[in-house]
């Protein structure tokens, strides 16, 4: 067996199985592949920078001084 074939296969047995619907004695699965460490990470990063930018867009609309639109 060579090297590419063992590394695919350990990769199939890494995949996990989703029960998508299991009517009349049938079962349908998805494949449910796992994300990478850094791809978690950067959308956590993402999320938040969005936090962050929305919060200083609520503080500039609630602020008294620097709301320019008139009193709110």
């Amino acid at each position: 067996m060579g090297i590419e074939k063992k590394k695919y296969i350990e990769e199939q047995i890494k995949l996990e199985l989703e029960v998508v619907d299991s009517t009349d004695g049938e079962i349908t699965f998805k494949v449910v592949e796992e994300e990478p460490e850094h791809v978690k990470d950067e959308r956590k990063v993402d999320e938040a920078i969005d936090r962050m930018y929305i919060n200083s867009q609520e503080d500039l609309f609630d602020s008294d001084t620097w709301n320019w639109s008139g009193l709110r």
